[in-house]
């Protein structure tokens, strides 16, 4: 499977409001794979954040900040792009 970049997933948000389903059957099914979908996103975006607390966390510390301090910031990054407060960022 080739990994999907930044520029892939802005293509596709251009392009994805507009499903054409001309019949109930066709609405139930991009229903269903629209349903698929937001679970797929859903487990990308928790691995995307796992790497990304862990690629902070060692830029931080090559860069010398001190142990207790590894981390600050990192849950705000986190809730900045997902549109979220810095409190749910932190979960």
């Amino acid at each position: 499977m080739t990994p999907v970049t930044a520029a892939t997933l802005r293509e596709w948000l251009v392009t994805l409001p507009g499903p054409r389903a001309d019949a109930d059957s066709d609405r139930v099914e991009v229903l269903g794979l629209l349903e698929s979908l937001k679970a797929v996103a859903a487990g990308v975006q928790a691995k995307v954040t796992v790497d990304l607390d862990a690629s902070q966390r060692a830029v931080q510390r090559a860069a010398g900040v001190p142990e207790r301090r590894v981390g600050a910031g990192i849950a705000a990054q986190v809730a900045l792009a997902r549109r979220d407060s810095p409190a749910h960022g932190s979960r």
